[in-house]
Formats: structure tokens, sequence, C-alpha cells
């Protein structure tokens, strides 16, 4: 039986640190949408010779891809909103609720893990 999970998370890979092991467990009965809400373009660069503050959002938008290719979940359903990293709280409110409420509707998830 397919079992439809939602993780919806500010940044990405935030999902899987709390949720690896569940993906992982789940390879196959999981039916895995994922919305992340900003890219992490303002997260800290601890060597400047691998990424520029230009290229962070993509960079981090494909670690988040690799992450859930690592622990099995490819095949995962994921919506980078890419609202401002940092400025969640000042982005407008409706705009961002009704961003995840699209894609919640749309993947009628039976859990939603935040």
């Amino acid at each position: 039986m397919t079992h439809r999970l939602a993780a919806v998370y500010a940044h990405p890979d935030d999902d899987t640190y709390g949720l690896a092991g569940t993906y992982a467990l789940n390879q196959g009965n999981l039916a895995l949408t994922v919305v992340v809400a900003s890219s992490g373009e303002a997260g800290p660069i601890a060597d400047s010779s691998l990424a520029a503050r230009e290229h962070l959002a993509e960079i981090r938008e494909r670690e988040e891809l690799a992450a859930l290719a690592a622990v099995g979940a490819d095949g995962a359903d994921v919506h980078f909103l890419r609202f401002p990293d940092g400025g969640l709280a000042d982005a407008p409110h409706e705009e961002l609720v009704e961003s995840i409420t699209r894609v919640l509707r749309e993947a009628r998830p039976q859990v939603v893990v935040t």
C-alpha cells in the first residue's frame, strides 16, 4: 500500500535531516511531496572556492535533490517556492499560504510533516 506524505519546510535539506530514515524505510511505498519555501540562498558558504552567493540557491536545490536520491526518494515531487531565504516572516503571508495550499491540495497527502 502506498502512503502519501508531504513534507513542508523552510530550507533545502531541512526535510532530510528529520525524515531521511522514514524515506529510506518506505522506499516503494511512499508517494512523497516535498515543499521547500526558500532555496537557502542566504546560508553560509564555508569555502568560497566551492560556491558563489549568486549561485547558492541553485546549488542548495541540487543538494536537496541529491539528498533525496541518497535515501531512495529520488521520485519525490519537489516544489521549490523560492521565497526569500531569511525573510519568510516578511514574505507576503497570503501568497506563501496559497502556494503551499495549492501543492497540498494537488498531492492530497495522508500525512503532512513540517
